[in-house]
């Protein structure tokens, strides 16, 4: 005698329907889960970001928190949100020599179909980022030289040829295109200038020696920092008047003379990677020469390490 298993077939397919629905229902929360992991890694990588560029600007951790509760609020999330943790590392994952900023962010998940199957009603997201952020102060640029001076920016001897950051890219006709370094006593009324520098000049520049404009150029490396936040400034003298400029950027004229020193500023024209610096003095008869004293700051890039 067969037995009507039409019965049995109707559970089995209401199991598998049960069972295919609950994987639905799986995909589609954990597919949001995701939406929202990834949703609230860019509040923080904004968060991480906007605090590190506040700690650079004023070395302040009351700041960088302030700046990164604002970008939370300002992307729909309370500031409850925000785990608590001191923002600022002493010492940035990638590199001990920098500092860096933290931001962790906790948030829940709504379950809308495991909910039917499980007690638990969300899920915990949690995500976080560090971004580098240099050292609070901005620090020197320990690749940009004054005239005449070694590695250690020491001032070479007087007489020596050449510089060891600065060269002749262009003279008027007849004059040397060999750096020589001289000093204020190389020539009658040439000026000390404030900070350890020498004066450098064409080979027998403190003669007499063709009118014109002498370039003189030096270059300098801003990789790793960010290049608009470059300051150059400094006093420069010149036998006799001096022209200054940054790459391709317009020219500064400078007032400056060989008995003269006068301060100057550069915050414009810089780019990444290896700069350029050029100084063109115009020698309008007798003896000619440069001197340059100068320091270079900027702020190092902000970059993402975790």
């Amino acid at each position: 005698m067969l037995r009507d298993r039409r019965g049995s077939v109707a559970l089995l397919g209401f199991l598998a329907m049960t069972a295919v629905l609950g994987m639905a229902g799986f995909a589609i929360d954990l597919g949001t889960a995701y939406v929202q992991q990834a949703r609230l890694q860019k509040v923080a990588d904004s968060a991480a970001m906007a605090g590190a560029v506040s700690w650079v600007k004023t070395g302040s951790s009351t700041a960088a928190t302030a700046t990164i509760k604002a970008v939370v609020l300002a992307n729909g999330y309370p500031a409850t949100v925000i785990q608590a943790k001191a923002p600022i590392l002493a010492q940035s994952p990638r590199n001990s020599a920098y500092g860096a900023v933290q931001v962790g962010l906790t948030a829940p998940s709504s379950l809308t179909f495991l909910r039917a199957i499980t007690s638990a009603t969300s899920v915990t997201t949690t995500v976080y980022s560090v971004v580098e952020s240099g050292p609070a102060s901005t620090p020197n640029i320990t690749t940009l030289f004054n005239t005449g001076v070694n590695a250690q920016g020491a001032a070479l001897a007087s007489g020596a040829k050449g510089d060891p950051h600065y060269t002749l890219t262009s003279v008027p006709s007849g004059a040397s295109s060999t750096v020589q370094i001289g000093t204020s006593g190389t020539q009658s009324g040439w000026t000390s200038s404030s900070a350890p520098s020498a004066w450098i000049t064409p080979v027998g520049g403190s003669g007499n020696v063709p009118t014109g404009v002498y370039t003189y150029q030096t270059t300098f490396d801003l990789t790793g920092f960010n290049p608009t936040t470059m300051v150059i400034s400094g006093q420069v003298m010149a036998d006799d008047q001096v022209t200054i400029q940054v790459n391709s950027a317009a020219t500064v004229s400078s007032t400056a003379n060989y008995y003269t020193g006068v301060t100057f500023k550069l915050n414009t024209g810089f780019i990444d990677g290896v700069n350029t610096l050029t100084f063109y003095v115009n020698n309008t008869g007798g003896p000619t020469g440069l001197r340059v004293a100068m320091t270079g700051t900027a702020s190092p890039k902000l970059a993402l390490v975790q």
